[in-house]
């Protein structure tokens, strides 16, 4: 189970009085096996995942419950660790802050946790029966001790792995020498201060797709990137507060995988050069990064075009080379005219005004 293919389990800690605010989009730490906290020098153990050894914590007895004090650092917006009860015992692990329950996690028991340390684990702790993820949905504003204990038995777990991770207060974005690129983040951006650069969402219309410029865009939207001087890098702040929604946006966040010409009735395109001409080309099984973006429509062309201007923005499609060469005129609607009026009109994949 993940979220925007990164999250695979989330815990909402809304009942202490620093969760509030907007949430945002946590990294994978799914196969990270060593910590970046301080863990307790106490019931200290050893967790052997695909032959290498990681430090972890033994926590509680057969007959009694015992408590992993951990300190996260200010800034703290997501706890990620690796959990496991003992042999053949399901349990549930507490998360309390002083007195208060923050929350309860299921821990799922491991055959290779059992005996004593080192521990060999036979299951995939990257799997979501053992990553788990804690979410709060402010940053910490002060360092923060959480205990980590079970209630009832069984009341043996082991803990490894254990990060905090820290929301930025920007994120570089680098633009081609074309000036353009997809993009997508983890995080809510906030456009609005950046000299230079402009972001877009887009949304069908017609035959083709009309861009829409945004100041702020939520965590795991696809965009597009526009440098409108020369820079091809910048830094892009964080958003704070909510951030809306953007509904029905045809730029896809890329998941790391291949992108497929077509599927579920739909066609994709990738932003590329070919023969010296920048647009979205019919997808052929590229890699799409999970920090990049692919177009994805109903429109079926070798090539969409990429029209930017104050009186219209958008994708177009350029019909064929031929209607190119032989000067076809297409309305803003991708309607081939016989005779252009005065007005706007696409010619050989360019905005064309004509004035007579």
């Amino acid at each position: 189970m993940k979220f925007f293919d990164l999250l695979r389990f989330t815990l909402l800690l809304a009942v202490m009085s620093f969760c509030v605010g907007s949430l945002w989009a946590q990294s994978d730490f799914s196969t990270t096996y060593t910590s970046n906290v301080t863990l307790p020098s106490t019931k200290t153990c050893t967790v052997i995942v695909g032959g290498t050894a990681y430090p972890g914590q033994n926590v509680g007895t057969s007959t009694y419950s015992e408590t992993s004090s951990i300190t996260f650092p200010k800034g703290t917006k997501y706890i990620h660790l690796h959990v496991s009860s003992w042999n053949k015992e399901n349990a549930q692990l507490q998360v309390k802050s002083g007195s208060t329950v923050i929350t309860t996690i299921p821990l799922t028991a491991n055959s290779g946790m059992n005996n004593s340390s080192p521990f060999t684990f036979n299951g995939d702790p990257s799997t979501d029966e053992y990553y788990k993820v804690i979410t709060f949905k402010n940053p910490l504003s002060k360092d923060m001790q959480l205990e980590f204990t079970t209630s009832a038995k069984p009341y043996r777990f082991v803990l490894f792995g254990v990060n905090a991770e820290q929301t930025p207060t920007s994120v570089n974005v680098q633009l081609s020498s074309a000036g353009l690129a997809t993009f997508a983040s983890n995080f809510a951006l906030d456009f609005s201060s950046v000299t230079g650069l402009e972001a877009y969402t887009a949304t069908a219309e017609g035959n083709g797709f009309t861009l829409t410029k945004q100041t702020r865009i939520p965590r795991g939207e696809g965009m597009l990137l526009r440098a409108t001087d020369n820079g091809t890098e910048f830094e892009v702040p964080v958003a704070t507060g909510e951030v809306a929604a953007i509904s029905n946006n045809a730029l896809k966040r890329g998941t790391g995988a291949a992108v497929t010409s077509e599927a579920d009735g739909k066609y994709n395109y990738i932003l590329n050069v070919v023969n010296n001409k920048l647009g979205f080309y019919r997808a052929a099984n590229q890699t799409v990064a999970k920090n990049r973006a692919y177009l994805q429509t109903s429109t079926s062309a070798a090539r969409l075009d990429i029209s930017f201007g104050d009186d219209v923005s958008g994708i177009r499609e350029l019909f064929s080379a031929q209607g190119a060469e032989s000067h076809e005129a297409y309305d803003l609607q991708g309607r081939r005219v016989q005779q252009m009026q005065k007005g706007l009109y696409i010619v050989n994949g360019k905005k064309v005004f004509n004035n007579k």
